[in-house]
């Protein structure tokens, strides 16, 4: 079954001119839906729905590591001639969701998190092939050029939002691939640190014997008047 947003379907009957104008048809209706949720978050955001926005993108993301990923598993399975039940494969299928969200949207290991959204870019680009031949290459150039608009444009909805989480001087949520290691994380989170040698925490600390001393302890101290004789 198509989605609802593809207006042509395509057959092997239909002669090159028929399915290049219904390729076109299905790259605008494919636009369009792009068009409609771009501008839809661009708004949740400049009126401050975060929590909107997070639990779309949460609601989003569960399903679709969920419901495609138990499709891969049962194609996988009917490849091979795996029998599995269904009962588990729920349980399964929904803590690999489950897991998948708490390491995208909270906290997780590194590579987890940068695992999931591969994942998750794979399932989309997957459903993506699955299109048919003439439609998919309608998409991919009709989706390449609404990006270079959405962004160049003067009012380019992903500009606006751009500018707009620059002004607040706040991340934009969403799914977002950091390729930056967590030892290289790590190091700058360290360098970033400003030490406070005058607190019982430094003192404590195991490099406390060669940290310099604040300024005002490498002062010589005052000293004391000299008691003159009478």
């Amino acid at each position: 079954q198509q989605p609802l947003y593809l207006v042509y379907t395509e057959k092997d009957s239909d002669s090159d001119g028929t399915k290049f104008s219904g390729a076109l048809l299905n790259a605008l209706g494919v636009v369009c839906m792009f068009v409609t949720v771009t501008f839809l978050l661009v708004l949740l955001y400049k009126y401050r729905f975060i929590k909107t926005i997070v639990g779309w993108f949460v609601l989003t993301s569960f399903f679709l590591l969920f419901q495609m990923g138990w499709m891969w598993v049962d194609l996988f399975c009917t490849a091979y001639q795996i029998p599995y039940n269904t009962v588990p494969m729920v349980f399964v299928m929904f803590n690999f969701a489950v897991v998948g969200l708490v390491s995208i949207f909270w906290r997780g290991a590194q590579f987890m998190t940068q695992g999931y959204l591969i994942c998750v870019s794979c399932m989309m680009g997957w459903f993506l092939s699955r299109l048919p031949e003439w439609t998919t290459w309608g998409v991919l150039a009709a989706v390449a050029i609404y990006d270079i608009v959405a962004v160049l444009a003067p009012k380019g909805p992903l500009k606006v939002l751009v500018e707009e989480s620059q002004k607040r001087n706040e991340p934009i949520p969403g799914l977002v691939y950091e390729s930056k290691s967590f030892k290289a994380r790590q190091r700058l989170g360290e360098a970033s640190r400003t030490p406070n040698y005058g607190t019982a925490e430094a003192a404590s600390s195991p490099n406390a014997d060669t940290a310099p001393l604040p300024l005002e302890a490498q002062q010589d101290p005052p000293q004391s008047p000299q008691p003159q004789p009478q």
